[in-house]
């Protein structure tokens, strides 16, 4: 055996430690200092602004484990407004074979959070028709939002976004902080894309808990419509196919604000907070086709020209009618079951110790209910618009609820040689 000389031997091991620690560390220590780097921050935020839709900032960034990203400070904007929508203390997400793991704390929603998480919930499920390979999966033990009715923490929150046969679907679980008695709530949406249209169905369960209601955020205006304070919990399910909206609904709406759900949008006067029960609610096509249910609300005001109104149009009989120069009048209760469909409006009052009554004041019956079965829909429609000559007056208000309604199909009958007159269908601003 050849025996190296002692300045080989040096020689060897110096190259030796070159190549195998010396230039490894430093490779590593170059590659962390870049990983540091303001422009790596930056590049990792642009990433999640492509994956969110959502301006994204970042306080900062580090690599714990090789797969592994762990954001600090993490901020979504809006990127018009520029208005915060969520933060995060923590985001930990790690990449496994077909999962991404991403782990959050400290999270919060602010604003309209509960829209714009709609709006990026539909923005994945709706890019492309090509199908994520990986699946998705979510956690956090608490997300709060602020919205204009106070804080709500939701707990437990975990979920899924993947891949399915026909297309992607999302399904979140999570709970009301505080109730641990109700159930987890469920909220699944599925993207099918094999259809010649694509369409989204959405089911949500609330688990018994009570939620803003702008969770209903992709059916209705919620706070224009039921106000700040209303809260829904039930179970709904919906299939949306080329921007017509099919399903049913049921549950209770907490809260309804009756200035702002008619005295906002029609020229009466109404207010009062009520408490709305749905048995059952079937949409097609964009259409009310049936609702039954029942509407409960304590002392409030009524407009002269609404008790007028429904008087004049829904049936109701009175046996204290308001003076003549009075505009708005107390009333004690406003209580009723319904049953709206094709057929037409069927109501039945149920106010406390006053059988038959639907609204009831100090000085007596304001509104008993109708004497005969039904009215048609068309009447409901002349007693929220002002009265005009026409059967249905011609306005913004009454198309909305023409189109809304279920209104039946009438057919007119013309007399031999007529020439039929063009109808104008009033456009929507929806």
């Amino acid at each position: 055996m050849t025996r190296l000389h002692e300045r080989t031997r040096r020689q060897v091991c110096r190259w030796a430690f070159i190549a195998l620690c010396l230039v490894p560390t430093s490779v590593v220590l170059g590659w962390s200092v870049v990983r540091q780097l303001p422009g790596h921050v930056a590049a990792e935020a642009e990433s999640l602004r492509a994956l969110t839709g959502l301006h994204a900032k970042l306080g900062g960034l580090s690599h714990p484990l090789p797969g592994q990203l762990l954001y600090e400070d993490v901020e979504l904007a809006d990127p018009e407004t520029g208005a915060t929508v969520l933060r995060a203390r923590v985001v930990e997400i790690t990449q496994q074979a077909h999962k991404l793991l991403v782990q959050a704390s400290q999270v919060e929603l602010t604003g309209d959070g509960t829209a714009d998480v709609w709006q990026l919930l539909e923005r994945h499920l709706r890019r492309g028709t090509v199908r994520p390979t990986a699946q998705i999966y979510l956690s956090t033990n608490e997300l709060t939002w602020h919205g204009p009715a106070g804080s709500q923490t939701l707990s437990d929150f975990t979920g899924r976004i993947g891949p399915t046969t026909q297309g992607i679907e999302a399904d979140l679980k999570f709970r009301l902080a505080g109730h641990e008695l109700v159930d987890l709530a469920a909220l699944r949406i599925e993207r099918k894309l094999n259809d010649s249209v694509p369409s989204t169905h959405v089911q949500f369960n609330t688990g018994g808990g009570r939620f803003p209601a702008r969770v209903l955020a992709p059916l209705i205006e919620a706070e224009s419509w039921l106000g700040k304070q209303a809260q829904f919990d039930g179970y709904l399910s919906f299939e949306e196919r080329g921007g017509r909206w099919t399903g049913d609904l049921q549950g209770h709406l907490v809260g309804l604000d009756l200035d702002t759900l008619v005295s906002q949008h029609f020229t009466h006067t109404l207010s009062g907070s009520a408490d709305l029960t749905i048995r059952k609610a079937i949409v097609a096509d964009n259409h009310l086709v049936e609702a039954d249910g029942s509407l409960r609300c304590g002392r409030g005001m009524i407009g002269r020209s609404l008790w007028t109104a429904g008087i004049e149009h829904l049936g109701m009989r009175t046996t204290a009618a308001p003076a003549a120069s009075v505009t708005t009048t107390p009333f004690k209760q406003l209580a009723c079951s319904f049953v709206l469909s094709r057929r037409g409006l069927q109501l039945f009052g149920e106010c406390e110790n006053a059988p038959g009554t639907v609204l009831t004041a100090d000085t007596g019956v304001l509104w008993q209910q109708p004497s005969y079965d039904a009215q048609p829909v068309a009447s409901l429609i002349r007693t929220l618009v002002p009265q005009s000559e026409v059967q249905v007056p011609a306005s913004h208000e009454s198309q909305w609820l023409i189109d809304v309604l279920p209104v039946p199909q009438v057919v007119q009958r013309m007399k031999p040689g007529t020439v039929p007159t063009p109808h104008l269908k009033l456009k929507s601003d929806k």
